[in-house]
């Protein structure tokens, strides 16, 4: 898993005000879930893999976690389509 590319915070701090509030929002909490995800399977019980290239990070997880991390991927995905969508009128 790649340590995300994009941190919300210094690239797009200073242009936050021109978002509504609800996208804000939206875009925020698929932030959060994404910063957080790494974390949710080691809580889940997964193991850090050692001897991973620079900048990757690898968990691994019994095949008993997969409905699990299924749910889990399903409800960030859910988060992150509805922030694009949320921004797509931005993109235009």
């Amino acid at each position: 898993m790649p340590n995300p590319t994009v941190k919300i915070f210094t690239e797009l701090l200073s242009k936050i005000g021109l978002l509504r509030t609800g996208t804000i929002q939206t875009v925020m909490g698929a932030y959060v879930l994404t910063e957080q995800y790494f974390d949710g399977l080691i809580l889940l019980g997964g193991k850090l893999l050692p001897d991973m290239p620079e900048g990757r990070e690898l968990v691994y997880l019994d095949a008993e976690h997969a409905k699990t991390v299924t749910a889990m991927n399903k409800v960030k995905a859910r988060a992150v389509k509805d922030a694009i969508d949320a921004l797509a009128p931005y993109l235009k």
